[in-house]
């Protein structure tokens, strides 16, 4: 394969895999942060994904096969320490032919550098809003620690440095990431940025209706988010006992990874004041009664248990009872009960859903005036 094409092809892979297990999550984080999601935003976002990947695939790959495999070759590591080296080469490439700076590989490899670090300064004024003095000074960081792992061999993973550390790459990375920032202003970028400061600011303070999508928004991160729970406690705990020799009891670990996920993301924040599961404070809802107050407590943990926080404890618990009849009989319960609350959602045009029905109970958004909260609420009574 091409030498040129293959780490861009290893940069869309694991991008593509990054971007499965985590896009959820940066959703999430976009929701809780600019209050709605943004095309834009997420288009941006899994560009800067797509290029952080590639610009470790690129800088980083091949990686040695052995620890030791490069450390006798000669021409591998080493450390080139002169400013602008490569002047005196480009002088002789021009003074012998204009043209032959395009078969030169050394001044190739220069502008090659230029070129990739080109969409770091795009990115970091459009997409991390930094400015361009900070883009330059993060072009300049960057390419410090990619010329530090490469000549520590991954900091101390490869017995010695696998390519020469050169401050001409340095050089050429932060011009890079400069020219990069100056091309960011044009307004062929500007889709990067998403909307304007001043809109997203008023966009964010704005209530917004709490629509069948907006709450199924909430159950797809609360289920993301139980998920991960459970994977980081099952296999941190697995790991803990692997590398220490088994201190931790594995029936406590299951348990745990069980019922500490539905508890910690889906339950007890339901109750704590804001009313609202981890994945519904993302999309910035609330659970209030009929006439517009948050829910008590007894109310919103029946609607909790009848929702989400009984489907993620009843697969838990069906997850311990393992392929036995009662654990048969949870994963049935539950099927029943996110089918119920699936369809609800789906065929309920106001988005209250089967568990905030059942309990007289509806969802409102977070930024809203309470005044304007319990007039709904007195006006969805009289309606009643």
């Amino acid at each position: 394969m091409n030498t040129m094409l293959w780490p861009g092809w290893i940069a869309i892979l694991f991008a593509t895999l990054f971007t499965a297990a985590a896009g959820v999550f940066l959703l999430a984080m976009q929701y809780h942060r600019h209050g709605r999601l943004s095309w834009r935003r997420t288009l941006a976002s899994v560009t800067a994904i797509l290029y952080l990947f590639g610009l470790l695939s690129y800088t980083m790959l091949p990686l040695p096969a052995t620890r030791g495999e490069f450390c006798d070759v000669p021409g591998m590591g080493g450390v080139q320490k002169t400013p602008l080296a490569f002047l005196p080469q480009l002088k002789d490439a021009l003074l012998d032919s204009p043209g032959a700076i395009l078969h030169d590989a050394l001044l190739l490899q220069v502008a090659l550098n230029v070129v990739l670090f080109l969409p770091l300064g795009v990115l970091a004024v459009r997409w991390a809003r930094v400015g361009f003095i900070g883009a330059v000074l993060l072009g300049g960081l960057a390419s410090v620690l990619i010329e530090t792992t490469q000549y520590t061999g991954v900091f101390g993973i490869y017995d010695c440095a696998y390519r020469v550390t050169d401050i001409d790459d340095v050089i050429a990375n932060t011009s890079g990431a400069a020219i990069g920032a100056l091309l960011a202003y044009l307004p062929v970028f500007a889709w990067i940025s998403g909307p304007g400061e001043r809109a997203a600011a008023l966009e964010y303070r704005r209530p917004r209706p709490v629509t069948r999508a907006r709450r199924m928004l909430g159950m797809v991160f609360d289920l993301a988010l139980v998920a991960v729970f459970a994977f980081i406690l099952g296999t941190g705990g697995a790991l803990v006992n692997n590398v220490v020799g088994d201190p931790l009891d594995t029936n406590v670990l299951d348990v745990a990874a069980a019922l500490l996920p539905p508890l910690l993301v889906v339950v007890l924040p339901s109750l704590a004041p804001g009313r609202a599961s981890l994945g519904q404070r993302c999309i910035w809802v609330f659970a209030a009664d009929a006439s517009g107050y948050p829910a008590t407590v007894g109310s919103q943990l029946l609607r909790t248990l009848l929702g989400g926080g009984g489907f993620t404890l009843l697969l838990g618990a069906a997850e311990l009872a393992g392929d036995t009849g009662p654990g048969l009989g949870l994963r049935a319960a539950a099927v029943l009960l996110g089918a119920a609350c699936l369809l609800a959602i789906v065929f309920d045009a106001s988005g209250r859903g089967f568990s905030a029905r059942i309990t007289g109970l509806h969802f409102a958004d977070r930024r809203a005036d309470p005044a304007a909260v319990r007039g709904a609420g007195r006006d969805r009574q009289r309606a009643a």
